[in-house]
This record gives structure tokens, C-alpha cells and sequence, in this order.
């Protein structure tokens, strides 16, 4: 299941966070919020008004994770891959 991420300030109408396609799946760690866009993009941002692409994950993403300062995909098959092996994937 997906959603577009909804932005609410308390007053105004809600708003998407982030254009694109929907968000797949959200991680924060420390201010940093990660997403994993549908489109297999990962963004991060700490403000939530600027968004910058970390990288592209395998096709089959469906949740992400950060520890230790590593990125981590767990793909529909049930892999978990950290970052070092996603570097082939565009994934820093």
C-alpha cells in the first residue's frame, strides 16, 4: 500500500510532502527523514520542504531502513540489502 504523504501545519488544508510518485515505505534516523517512492527513488530530507534523491533501490523495494548510518532495502522476496551492495543500484 502507498500514499502520497500528506503535509498538515495545524490550520491550513493538508498538502502532499513530496511531488513524485507515492511513498512506499518512511524511515526516520536522527532529523533525517528517508522515503521509498513507488518509483523505487529514495529521498531524504530534514526539513521537510527540501528533498534530495540518495539513490535508486532494486525494483522489488518494499521497505527501508536506516542504522548504524547504513541504508538497508528489504525487497518482496524477503533479501535485506544494506547499502555497500546496493551500490551497484545508484545507492550511495
Amino acid at each position: 500500500m502507498s500514499s502520497s504523504g500528506l503535509a498538515f501545519d495545524g490550520v491550513a488544508p493538508a498538502s502532499p510532502l513530496l511531488a513524485g510518485a507515492p511513498v512506499l515505505d518512511y524511515c526516520v534516523f536522527g532529523k533525517e527523514l528517508f522515503v521509498l517512492r513507488c518509483d523505487s527513488v529514495i529521498l531524504v530530507t530534514n526539513d521537510l520542504e527540501h528533498w534530495r534523491p540518495v539513490g535508486k533501490a532494486p525494483s522489488d523495494a518494499c521497505s527501508l531502513a536506516k542504522l548504524q548510518g547504513r541504508l538497508y532495502v528489504g525487497t518482496a522476496d524477503s533479501k535485506i540489502l544494506e547499502s555497500s551492495v546496493l551500490a551497484g543500484k545508484d545507492l550511495p
